[in-house]
């Protein structure tokens, strides 16, 4: 009545007993129990669907044929996965029972002093290991039951719970060597990780919803926007270990994290799987990198445990990195390899951009809109350097990307007005080529005719002033707004 249903709901489900809402228990469970009990399955990978579509996954079949506590059973198949079963089981038995360390209030200071030895600096749950072996290592030196009291007076431990402890461990082991077959082995050797790391993580496949990160000093953001307090006993109280994952949350006073470990939020994406959740932002061109990227932050259970991560946002958002390609590497050319058509086309461009510099007047090109879309109408689906590649080789060469002067002009010039700009002039019988600029305002504008130093006696002033042909409207005009007044109402 007043625990999650975790267990009963997963029992449920496994023995087909239909809809838990709908079921006549002799008195009904609330439905924030029965919420409870879904959400935890659902975190531990045991269900999948909602509603009456809840099925069980294959992890959660394998579960239910353990008569172990969900977490307890989720910890133990991580731990068969990570080749850590030993150590994990004697943890596993260790939280289903009440603690075994002793701490009388009268004897606080020398209960400290008798367990220091057993403490870890960074996990409590290794700790309770350190308990585990050296109170076998004991049993197998003093071997008598009056002995071993003594000792676990000694070392301020109930005895009576360490017997417990060791026959819950007993029957958590059987129960895995019984369903061993069902579950995954042990990775590649060469995937091994720490010892402590192992451990870690399968303990974080049971508690993951337990996670924390520092705030200040011993306060930390928990998941679900809880805020939770280490518990003063734990070897991480005045710590100020970045991440942690406790046990067991426990509100008194107020809500503390009680058995805590160290842990690392990099382990959390891959234990995490479906449960995080991933947003994108700043995609942009690499260069380099010949793709779309973009940064990428991941959460779980509403704490940040990736920021700022660099990956292909291609995969993401195919239509934007498609867009972004298309504009960055083709339309501005921002490209580290050299391709013919991006050269054909960047000559092509500067061919007819002279056009709209020599007649003076914009809209004769079509903006970078129009470019873009006739890159996109040839490459559908292109967002990186590798795949235009490929869609070059399958095409057999790159002509369909070349562009036209048809492609890029919405308008020609007349021929005859084109005349009036050529692109020599001649100076003393000798040619000069001449570069056209529409920048007006800028010193730039106008015709800009290359002469050699060594040449320069060959120009007259006079005929300099004159420029080309098709200077001679906007010229005469600014000459005549420079006349007097009664000179220029006659020339108007």
């Amino acid at each position: 009545m007043r625990s999650n249903l975790a267990e009963v709901i997963l029992r449920m489900i496994s023995l087909k007993l239909g809809d838990i809402a709908a079921f006549p228990f002799l008195d009904r469970p609330g439905q924030r129990s029965i919420n409870d009990g879904f959400n935890l399955l659902t975190e531990l990978g045991a269900v999948s669907g909602k509603g009456k579509e809840v099925t069980l996954t294959k992890r959660g079949r394998l579960m239910a044929r353990m008569p172990l506590d969900p977490r307890i059973s989720r910890m133990m198949i991580e731990a068969r996965k990570r080749d850590c079963v030993d150590e994990v089981a004697v943890i596993a038995a260790v939280l289903s029972i009440q603690d075994p360390r002793e701490r009388p209030a009268e004897q606080a200071k020398l209960a400290d002093q008798a367990q220091a030895p057993f403490k870890d600096p960074a996990s409590d749950f290794i700790t309770l290991l350190n308990i585990w072996k050296h109170y076998h290592r004991a049993r197998e030196r003093l071997k008598t039951q009056n002995k071993m009291r003594t000792f676990c007076k000694e070392h301020f431990l109930s005895f009576p719970r360490m017997r417990e402890w060791i026959h819950v461990h007993d029957q958590i082991r059987s129960i895995i060597d019984e369903q061993k077959q069902g579950i995954e082995g042990p990775g590649e050797p060469g995937k091994k990780e720490g010892t402590y790391e192992r451990i870690h993580k399968s303990i974080l496949a049971g508690f993951l919803s337990n996670i924390a990160v520092k705030k200040e000093k011993n306060m930390y953001q928990a998941a679900r926007g809880r805020e939770v307090m280490v518990f003063p006993g734990s070897t991480l109280f005045n710590k100020g270990v970045s991440w942690i994952v406790a046990a067991e949350m426990v509100k008194t006073s107020r809500l503390f994290a009680r058995t805590v470990a160290k842990i690392e939020p990099d382990w959390l994406e891959e234990l995490g799987g479906d449960l995080c959740r991933s947003t994108y932002s700043n995609p942009h061109w690499e260069k380099n990198r010949g793709e779309v990227r973009a940064l990428e932050q991941v959460t779980l259970f509403g704490l940040i445990i990736v920021s700022g991560r660099s990956v292909s946002f291609g995969r993401i958002d195919p239509d934007e990195a498609h867009r972004i390609f298309v504009q960055s590497a083709l339309v501005e050319g921002d490209v580290k390899e050299s391709f013919s058509f991006l050269r054909h086309n960047r000559k092509l461009f500067q061919r007819v951009q002279e056009l709209e510099e020599k007649v003076r007047r914009r809209g004769i090109i079509v903006g970078d809109e129009d470019v873009a879309d006739f890159y996109s109408r040839r490459l559908e689906g292109v967002c990186d350097i590798r795949s235009l590649k490929k869609v070059i080789r399958e095409r057999g060469g790159d002509d369909f990307l070349r562009m036209t002067e048809k492609d890029l002009l919405l308008e020609r010039p007349d021929e005859d007005e084109l005349s009036l700009f050529p692109n020599q002039v001649d100076f003393g019988n000798r040619l000069f080529k001449c570069a056209y600029r529409f920048a007006p305002g800028k010193d730039e504008d106008g015709v800009t005719i290359s002469v050699p130093s060594g040449l320069l006696s060959l120009l007259s002033p006079e005929r300099l002033e004159w420029g080309v042909p098709g200077l001679y409207r906007e010229k005469i005009t600014a000459l005549v707004k420079g006349l007097p007044k009664r000179y220029r109402k006659q020339f108007v």
